[in-house]
């Protein structure tokens, strides 16, 4: 990445872009995470495919402008696709909601129900 952070994907080269997949990123007040960015001769502008992390659900299309890389993350997954080294962490569910990075309740899994999660180190950008 450049000296600077973008505020926004559409301030990114199109090799900073390749890079940013697998990051999580804003897109209003939700988090998604970046699945690819491409040029579009007809929109004349950089648009990025994204995933809802919740439900799977792809959004396509949403211009460059409008998403805002989370480098203070670590990453959903490597630019190759590949999946991020983490090791499995293991626990039954309480049944409580949880309060997600952006202040917005997510309904938790039922009480007793067992969780894997995947837990990694940090990814230092320079």
């Amino acid at each position: 990445m450049t000296d600077k952070q973008p505020r926004t994907l559409a301030d990114m080269t199109s090799e900073e872009l390749e890079q940013c997949r697998g990051i999580w990123c804003d897109l209003s007040i939700e988090a998604w995470i970046v699945v690819s960015a491409y040029y579009s001769e007809q929109y004349k502008q950089t648009l990025v495919v994204l995933l809802d992390p919740v439900d799977g659900e792809l959004l396509e299309g949403v211009p460059a402008t409008a998403v805002t890389p989370r480098f203070d993350l670590p990453r959903a997954w490597t630019p190759d696709g590949t999946p991020v080294v983490a090791d499995p962490e293991e626990y039954t569910a309480d049944g409580r909601s949880r309060v997600n990075f952006e202040g917005i309740e997510k309904v938790a899994f039922p009480p007793g129900t067992r969780v894997r999660r995947w837990v990694s180190d940090w990814e230092e950008i320079e």
